[in-house]
């Protein structure tokens, strides 16, 4: 490829204009030169270009390391880069380098770290072309690409390409990210990308997979961040291929929240019932922070056989939006060809960052299904050798599991696969699973180990942020509904499972629903329950656990009745001195509901001593308060003393003060006193005797 560039000229002399369009006026044209496309060649003496090791000098005359056509040559700012050998180059670059293009295209492995750089005009081109395969390698410097159109490839048109950036900034104009790439006219493109350090900015989307056939892409970020003003494709139209993007400890951003426009999509189709073997798959694991506008999968239903999953292991969604338009608040919108949103046993987490700027959920979140991969990291039985980047570890037998190759030094300068880390476990294993590795450039090709599967387990979901997290959706995660911060809301068809515990801390709300009874495991915390509109359908209800308080504390209904369900134990704090106890309290405050307070049958009133209280019979602690007139049945409960050193009580309703209340409660004496009384009592008995 040619391209024309602009020659650069300096004014010397006032009449230089004058000059210029003198030579114009008699055809004299040449402020135009084009850029020479210059080959890495690594022996001088060879006819032809040669591969080897070498350093790429800003400007060093005496390095003739490049090509021109027949002619060795030292490289020059503003030409084309390119590697194209045979055999395997490892170049490290030096200085401050310009190119237009950069093609590393095979058997090139180029190094970047402190002190250098790489800018680009046009494109960078890593490992594209059939059978090709190439390498990035930047801990530190910086990269810069720019132009319009499309500017960054890794693994094109039938190559392998990897990028790895540990320290350093890369920064990407306008155009497009394509990971994977390939053309309608072949297939199997492979694309890697490892991110543990640097930062990286981008005005243009990137995508992984997308619109491609066969194509395989990896998108794996232990560190650092990355930072667009555009979006995250992952898989999109794409058919028979294998797109994943994981984050852990790390945090990839958009800032566009405008319309929607910072978007992560998983997954789009057309035409309904194309797309077959799509799997799109994004990880979003402990530590992970990503920050978009909206999280889709659009488009029509495809062929079965597509994956489209988002999987929560400890990750976060942020939401920064400023505004209630209806399109960046609906984060998880409904009508979605997701096949499933995962939340793993670390939890999902989703923060709102502005006050009184809501987000909605409107797909269901659930509890993964069946069993996956077992464990974390995998052996290998062979890893290989001659790497130059990190392969493509596809997982066969579970739907949806996804893992990556940890690479070594194999002694010759290039790389063995030392182990597998397990990214995803997957759902719904259905056979024995096996892995094979794609791509990667290896001499030797690694052999897998041996893989087990395990059930899979759910975590819940944690709010955080000021502002209001709307649930329009049944949600089917089973851990815990955490809110730290700001208020979580149920509106319309929205619905927690039974089986969570709802936590609500100190200062944070949450917002039952108004067309449907609201059911939990648990209840803790000492923030506020609010029944939205008035109403939370038949009651609160509690079936195992009360727990309020952040250790000691109140949890306040403003609005709201609670029904504690048959069994149902209430853990109890009692702390403070004797002169100033503290303990736990549900109040039920009247508000535009009744504040109305039932028991279901049996339950256990558990006493815990935090403080260094001495209780007395005459002591009165309060468990509830209520505003209904309905006077609540107690039904029967059992008080459980064994984790204290007290005895008696009782469980009572003031109906004049409208609470429930615990007495008659007494300290055990110590064992010493109570031998003390024995001694005692011993010559008295003994003097009735003989009397």
């Amino acid at each position: 490829m040619r391209q024309v560039v602009r020659a650069s000229f300096k004014r010397k002399h006032a009449n230089s204009l004058v000059l210029a369009a003198a030579a114009a006026s008699v055809g004299i044209v040449s402020l135009q030169a084009p850029a020479a496309t210059l080959d890495w060649d690594a022996d001088p003496v060879t006819s032809g270009v040669q591969a080897g090791n070498g350093t790429w000098f800003a400007s060093n005359p005496s390095a003739n390391t490049w090509l021109d056509g027949s002619t060795q040559t030292a490289w020059t700012s503003g030409n084309v880069a390119r590697f194209n050998t045979a055999g395997r180059s490892h170049v490290t670059l030096s200085g401050d380098i310009s190119a237009t293009d950069l093609h590393n295209l095979n058997g090139g492995v180029l190094m970047l770290g402190d002190g250098s750089s790489l800018s680009t005009t046009a494109t960078f081109r890593i490992g594209e072309g059939a059978g090709t395969a190439a390498a990035f390698y930047q801990t530190g410097g910086s990269v810069s690409i720019g132009g319009n159109g499309t500017s960054f490839r890794l693994g094109a048109n039938n190559g392998y390409g990897f990028y790895s950036i540990s320290g350093g900034t890369l920064g990407i104009g306008t155009g497009t990210v394509l990971i994977g790439r390939t053309p309608a006219s072949s297939t199997g493109a492979t694309g890697v990308f490892y991110q543990s350090g640097g930062t990286i900015t981008s005005s243009a989307n990137l995508e992984l997979s997308a619109s491609q056939t066969g194509s395989h892409s990896v998108y794996y970020m232990t560190g650092g961040t990355f930072t667009t003003s555009q979006g995250f494709l992952v898989g999109m139209r794409s058919t028979d291929s294998t797109s994943q993007l994981t984050i852990t400890n790390a945090a990839m951003v958009s800032t566009s929240f405008a319309g929607g426009t910072g978007r992560l999509q998983i997954g789009h189709t057309q035409d309904a019932g194309t797309n077959p073997g799509q799997v799109a798959v994004v990880n979003l694991n402990a530590g992970a922070l990503l920050q978009v506008a909206r999280i889709v999968s659009e488009g029509a239903a495809p062929d079965p056989t597509a994956v489209r999953l988002l999987n929560f292991n400890g990750g976060t969604v942020r939401f920064a939006g400023t505004s209630n338009d209806s399109i960046p608040g609906e984060l998880l919108a409904g009508g979605q060809q997701f096949t499933a949103i995962n939340v793993y046993a670390g939890g999902a987490t989703f923060e709102v960052v502005n006050e009184g700027i809501f987000a909605t959920i409107s797909t269901p979140l659930v509890a993964p299904a069946g069993d996956g991969i077992a464990g974390t990291v995998i052996p290998v039985v062979d890893g290989g050798s001659g790497y130059i980047g990190a392969p493509v570890v596809k997982i066969n037998g579970v739907t949806g599991a996804t893992a990556v190759a940890n690479m070594v030094e194999d002694g010759n300068g290039t790389f063995k696969v030392a182990s597998i880390t397990i990214t995803s476990p997957g759902i719904n294993a259905t056979d024995t699973p096996t892995f094979e590795f794609i791509g990667g450039g290896a001499v030797v090709p690694a052999t897998g180990g041996t893989l087990a599967t395990a059930p899979n387990v759910s975590g819940g979901l944690t709010k955080k942020g000021v502002g209001i997290l709307r649930i329009n959706a049944p949600q089917g995660y089973t851990g815990e509904t955490r809110v730290e911060e700001g208020v979580l809301r149920l509106i319309n068809s929205g619905n927690l499972h039974p089986s969570t515990t709802l936590t609500v801390l100190s200062g944070a709300e949450f917002e039952g629903n108004n067309t449907a009874g609201l059911v939990v495991s648990g209840l803790k915390g000492g923030g506020t329950i609010r029944a939205r509109n008035g109403a939370m359908g038949e009651r609160l209800l509690v079936t195992d656990l009360l727990a309020p308080g952040d250790s000691i504390g109140t949890l306040t209904f403003s609005e709201g009745d609670l029904r504690v369900g048959d069994g149902a134990i209430y853990e109890y704090e009692i702390g403070g001195t004797s002169d100033a106890p503290l303990s736990d309290l549900i109040a039920l405050t009247q508000g535009s509901n009744s504040g109305d307070l039932s028991f279901d049958g049996a339950w256990t009133l558990k006493v815990l001593n935090v403080g260094s209280v001495e209780p007395t019979p005459d002591m009165e602690f309060v468990l509830f308060t209520y505003t209904s007139n309905a006077h609540p049945d107690l039904g029967l409960v059992t008080i459980d003393l064994s984790a204290t050193s007290w005895a008696g009580g009782v469980v009572t309703v003031d109906t004049a003060g409208k609470r429930v209340i615990l007495s008659g409660l007494g300290v055990i004496p110590e064992p010493s006193a109570l031998a003390l009384i024995g001694l005692m009592a011993l010559p008295m008995m003994r003097r009735r005797r003989r009397s």
